[in-house]
Protein backbone atom coordinates (compact mmCIF):
# COMPACT_ATOMS: atom_id res chain seq x y z
CA UNK A 1 0.00 0.00 0.00
CA UNK A 2 1.25 3.40 -1.31
CA UNK A 3 1.94 6.33 1.37
CA UNK A 4 1.79 9.84 1.38
CA UNK A 5 5.37 11.43 1.20
CA UNK A 6 6.07 14.80 3.02
CA UNK A 7 3.19 14.79 5.32
CA UNK A 8 3.53 13.60 9.14
CA UNK A 9 0.84 13.20 12.30
CA UNK A 10 1.43 14.22 15.66
CA UNK A 11 4.40 13.24 17.24
CA UNK A 12 2.76 12.47 20.17
CA UNK A 13 -1.31 11.10 20.91
CA UNK A 14 -3.64 13.63 22.60
CA UNK A 15 -3.54 12.84 25.96
CA UNK A 16 -7.17 11.06 27.38
CA UNK A 17 -8.14 14.24 29.11
CA UNK A 18 -7.66 16.61 26.25
CA UNK A 19 -11.07 19.09 25.81
CA UNK A 20 -11.07 20.75 22.92
CA UNK A 21 -11.38 24.58 23.39
CA UNK A 22 -15.38 26.40 23.63
CA UNK A 23 -14.08 28.42 20.14
CA UNK A 24 -13.83 24.75 18.63
CA UNK A 25 -17.94 24.80 17.68
CA UNK A 26 -17.95 28.49 16.59
CA UNK A 27 -14.97 27.53 13.97
CA UNK A 28 -16.83 25.08 12.81
CA UNK A 29 -19.66 26.97 12.13
CA UNK A 30 -18.17 29.36 10.54
CA UNK A 31 -16.31 27.23 8.22
CA UNK A 32 -19.69 25.43 7.50
CA UNK A 33 -20.95 28.70 6.43
CA UNK A 34 -18.33 29.91 4.57
CA UNK A 35 -17.91 26.76 2.38
CA UNK A 36 -22.32 26.05 2.24
CA UNK A 37 -22.27 26.56 -1.41
CA UNK A 38 -19.05 24.60 -2.23
CA UNK A 39 -18.22 20.37 -3.32
CA UNK A 40 -14.86 20.94 -0.97
CA UNK A 41 -13.66 23.30 0.63
CA UNK A 42 -10.60 23.31 3.51
CA UNK A 43 -10.34 25.77 6.23
CA UNK A 44 -7.65 26.13 9.13
CA UNK A 45 -8.26 27.96 11.76
CA UNK A 46 -5.63 28.42 14.33
CA UNK A 47 -7.36 28.72 18.17
CA UNK A 48 -5.58 30.17 20.96
CA UNK A 49 -6.65 31.51 24.04
CA UNK A 50 -10.25 31.31 23.25
CA UNK A 51 -9.28 33.48 20.00
CA UNK A 52 -10.02 32.08 16.62
CA UNK A 53 -7.13 33.25 13.64
CA UNK A 54 -8.38 32.33 9.84
CA UNK A 55 -5.25 31.42 8.43
CA UNK A 56 -6.59 29.08 5.02
CA UNK A 57 -9.04 28.32 2.25
CA UNK A 58 -8.26 25.64 0.15
CA UNK A 59 -10.63 24.55 -2.63
CA UNK A 60 -9.32 21.33 -3.53
CA UNK A 61 -7.45 18.34 -1.54
CA UNK A 62 -3.30 18.57 -0.45
CA UNK A 63 -3.61 21.91 -2.27
CA UNK A 64 -1.72 20.22 -5.03
CA UNK A 65 1.38 19.47 -3.65
CA UNK A 66 0.37 15.99 -2.24
CA UNK A 67 3.10 13.22 -3.08
CA UNK A 68 2.06 9.58 -3.47
CA UNK A 69 4.81 6.58 -3.23
CA UNK A 70 2.10 4.47 -5.17
CA UNK A 71 0.75 6.39 -8.32
CA UNK A 72 -2.52 4.38 -7.95
CA UNK A 73 -3.47 6.60 -5.62
CA UNK A 74 -3.73 9.80 -7.12
CA UNK A 75 -5.14 8.08 -9.81
CA UNK A 76 -8.13 7.19 -7.78
CA UNK A 77 -8.36 10.41 -6.55
CA UNK A 78 -8.90 12.05 -9.95
CA UNK A 79 -11.04 8.98 -11.22
CA UNK A 80 -13.74 9.86 -8.44
CA UNK A 81 -13.20 13.65 -8.49
CA UNK A 82 -12.14 16.11 -11.42
CA UNK A 83 -11.71 19.34 -9.96
CA UNK A 84 -12.56 20.75 -14.20
CA UNK A 85 -15.86 19.68 -12.85
CA UNK A 86 -16.02 21.05 -9.54
CA UNK A 87 -18.44 24.31 -8.51
CA UNK A 88 -15.11 26.14 -8.22
CA UNK A 89 -14.23 25.96 -11.71
CA UNK A 90 -17.02 26.02 -12.79
CA UNK A 91 -18.72 29.44 -11.27
CA UNK A 92 -17.72 33.01 -12.21
CA UNK A 93 -15.87 34.56 -9.11
CA UNK A 94 -13.70 37.85 -8.88
CA UNK A 95 -11.20 39.05 -11.64
CA UNK A 96 -8.17 37.57 -9.56
CA UNK A 97 -9.76 34.33 -8.94
CA UNK A 98 -10.67 33.81 -12.47
CA UNK A 99 -6.85 34.79 -13.43
CA UNK A 100 -6.10 31.37 -11.30
CA UNK A 101 -8.35 29.11 -12.42
CA UNK A 102 -6.91 30.23 -15.64
CA UNK A 103 -3.64 29.16 -14.73
CA UNK A 104 -4.67 26.26 -12.80
CA UNK A 105 -6.90 24.82 -15.87
CA UNK A 106 -3.46 25.30 -17.95
CA UNK A 107 -1.71 22.82 -15.50
CA UNK A 108 -4.53 20.18 -15.38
Amino acid sequence: MGTSLGRSGPKTPLSDDFCLPEAYSVAISVAEMISQDMDFARIDYLIADENIYALECTWYPGGGYTRFTDPAIPRSFHEARDIRKSWFMTTTGHRLIEIYKSALRRCL
